[in-house]
């Protein structure tokens, strides 16, 4: 996987895809157990502006590591300016 301020290259179910972060509108995430000996897994349904739906499966640090890019998080200091 890799971030370019304005587009993200994963692997989908579709294959080797290249996103523009503005056209994401949505995430759903889906954690799949994988057993007490190997760590879970997430699929997550990357929904398009468009309406397309990418699927792409991450590990938890990537996950958040996505998400985090996709959709920033605002801290506190700056949602009062």
């Amino acid at each position: 996987m890799s971030f370019h301020p304005r587009v993200i290259k994963l692997p989908t179910k579709s294959g080797l895809t290249t996103l523009k972060v503005s056209d994401i509108s949505a995430l759903c995430v889906n954690e799949v157990q994988r057993g007490m000996l190997k760590k879970n897994t997430f699929d997550v349904d990357i929904r398009m502006v468009s309406g397309s739906i990418f699927t792409a499966t991450f590990e938890e640090a990537d996950l958040l590591t996505f998400q985090e890019a996709v959709f920033p998080t605002v801290k506190e200091n700056e949602e009062n300016e």
